[in-house]
């Protein structure tokens, strides 16, 4: 028997949706942004609330997550528009979800 599809709602969403901030306007903003705060991510407040809890929380996921979040905006800080602009491309082809299941060789 068939079933038509309902879509469900997640937490893994908004997950998403902070990773993409953290990868658009953080990370891939870096060389100009000066040097890693929490001002970084004032424009989600959703996700700033996390990240200052993180900044100051001593478990072992917090300072995990935060200090990698801030390793990888260095490592993006001295890279050119150019190589940000691959990652771009490398990470909206890794999120295509529809083109990787049907194998698009544009991605």
């Amino acid at each position: 028997m068939l079933f038509s599809y309902i879509y469900v709602p997640h937490k893994m969403e908004k997950m998403q949706a902070f990773i993409d901030f953290i990868f658009y306007e953080v990370w891939c903003k870096a060389r100009v942004r000066g040097p890693f705060c929490l001002k970084l991510f004032e424009a989600n407040a959703e996700l700033y609330e996390v990240m200052e809890d993180f900044s100051s929380s001593d478990t072992q996921g917090a300072v995990f997550f935060y200090n990698h979040v801030e390793k990888i905006y260095g490592l993006f800080s001295s890279l050119t528009e150019v190589q940000i602009d691959q990652f771009k491309q490398w990470y909206q082809g890794n999120n295509d979800l529809e083109k990787i299941c049907a194998n698009d060789p544009s991605i």
